[in-house]
């Protein structure tokens, strides 16, 4: 992307990016893409550049509707797709969203695939290998925080290198270059996988991060936090400025505070999966902090519909402990979901405890927060 490029953008219903145009000329390509009901992005166009058909399909004249009305009644091909909006990458991924293949669909910029193959850790995923074209097989080498700073081929040859830098606005140094600090140019060799749960995209210098879209050259993201100010003042905030230390792969997060001592209280406020949600507990215990758990998670009970959010109300007796790597509860008591007429009263008993590998770590809780309580709890879901 060229230092100081107009780059116009469009955004979808639920604030994803939507379509990127690279320059602002009547003439300029654009690149569109699709994302499925989990919000998981799940194909990406080659640029597409303007045509007469799009000058057509950008006709709101009487005749000029009535002609494509027409046009849709007598072919066979009634969806509004064009041939070019076919030509681009699909994306797959696993039941956590960890990306696992992107595939070409054939077209001039968008040939060949790749697989990626990932290692469960403490820390989350961490690429190992990556598979270009179902034949040639890489190794990744990644960093603390699970991500990818090295390629290498079968023979140990040094493809690819993702020199460290703050906010991950360095590019890439390919072996095509000799490593040299020049930018990218077309036939150079890709890589895009940055930052855990990112994913470059060379049209608009941007990473894809799931739920938001990041800017390293900023540190921030470019759509403000979905829950709103429940999330912080700063809405466009990446992991609190030390993405050195702290991963945020799919924009959720979720924040506990409160303390018992006799009558108490407790709230939980976070992001899961997209949906933000607002937990309220009061009633009688010992206890108190608060934690910040990058993963998110919901407390308690939850809407039959995430996507259509919803409220819960529960009674319950609750113990829990976290400190750092440390992560131990136990719950047991009845909630009633609201989210629809038909909801029901449910009783539930669970128990986890786990040992994660640092303070720090993107699986790992931060601060301190040990309660036991008995109580109340609502909790409202803002759906999707």
């Amino acid at each position: 992307m060229p230092c100081g490029a107009l780059l116009p953008f469009t955004y979808d219903a639920t604030g994803r990016l939507a379509s990127v145009t690279t320059g602002a000329s009547e003439a300029s390509p654009t690149t569109r893409y699709a994302h499925n009901a989990l919000g998981q992005r799940v194909f990406k166009t080659e640029p597409i550049y303007p045509s007469a058909d799009s000058d057509k399909a950008n006709d709101t004249s009487l005749a000029a509707f009535f002609a494509r009305l027409w046009n849709w009644a007598t072919t066979s091909n009634s969806a509004s797709t064009t041939d070019a909006d076919r030509l681009g990458h699909a994306f797959v991924y696993d039941e956590q969203g960890t990306l696992m293949g992107e595939y070409g669909a054939g077209g001039a910029k968008s040939a060949g695939s790749r697989q990626y193959i990932w290692l469960p850790t403490p820390m989350g995923p961490m690429p190992v290998a990556t598979v270009q074209n179902q034949t040639t097989v890489q190794a990744i080498t990644a960093d603390h925080l699970n991500t990818p700073r090295q390629l290498t081929s079968a023979d140990g040859t040094l493809l690819w290198q993702w020199p460290f830098s703050a906010f991950g606005d360095e590019p890439p140094h390919v072996a095509d270059k000799h490593f040299a600090m020049v930018p990218a140019a077309e036939g150079d060799f890709e890589f895009n996988l940055r930052y855990p749960g990112q994913y470059f995209d060379k049209e608009s210098g941007l990473h894809y991060n799931g739920f938001r879209t990041y800017d390293p050259k900023t540190g921030r993201y470019t759509q403000p936090d979905p829950i709103g100010l429940a999330g912080g003042w700063n809405r466009f905030n990446y992991v609190g400025g030390n993405p050195l230390a702290a991963i945020d792969p799919y924009g959720l997060w979720s924040f506990t505070f409160g303390g018992y001592a006799g009558p108490g209280f407790q709230i939980t406020a976070g992001n899961d999966n997209g949906n933000g949600f607002l937990t309220v507990r009061v009633g009688m215990g010992a206890g108190g902090g608060l934690s910040l758990n990058p993963n998110g998670g919901m407390p308690g009970g939850q809407p039959k519909d995430p996507m259509q959010g919803g409220v819960v109300l529960a009674c319950s007796a609750k113990a829990s402990f976290n400190a750092g790597p440390i992560q131990a509860s136990l719950e047991g008591g009845g909630a009633r979901n609201y989210n629809d007429e038909n909801s029901t009263p449910t009783t539930s008993a669970s128990g986890s405890g786990r040992f994660s590998n640092g303070w720090l770590g993107g699986s790992a809780f931060w601060g301190v927060n040990a309660n036991a309580n008995v109580g109340a709890q609502i909790t409202i879901y803002g759906g999707r």
